[in-house]
This record gives structure tokens, sequence and C-alpha cells, in this order.
């Protein structure tokens, strides 16, 4: 659990923090681009672009999008 105004980063290996991996609390970004390159966030959404999905206080799972449910 991170303070306000931080998310947790998950590294890779990490795999959204199942079995208890660690994250690193990071500043959630102020401002994104409009940039389009998604990503899937570790809440199982798809963001525009990795700044966004980090400004929203989510973790990137992977590049692109998720998959439907």
């Amino acid at each position: 659990q991170c303070a306000t105004g931080l998310f947790c980063k998950f590294p890779p290996a990490a795999k959204c923090g199942a079995k208890n991996s660690p994250g690193k609390c990071q500043p959630r970004p102020q401002a994104c681009t409009a940039d389009y390159d998604p990503v899937c966030g570790c809440d199982g959404k798809t963001y525009a672009n990795a700044c966004s999905a980090q400004a929203a206080g989510v973790s990137i799972k992977s590049k692109g999008g998720c998959p439907a449910p």
C-alpha cells in the first residue's frame, strides 16, 4: 500500500504482486501525453499508455490491450 500521490510499481517478474512479490512506491505522473500505445494494467483494464495507467495508480501488467473477458 502506497501513500497518497504514489502508486506501487511492480517489475515484470513480480507479476502484479502475485505471491506477495514486492513493488516500489513511485510518484504518480501529474500529466500525460495523448500518445496511444496501449498497456494492460494490473487491474485488468486497458490504458491508452503507460503514463495513463500510472496516473490512475495502476502498475503495468503487459504491453498491448488486456484480453477481452
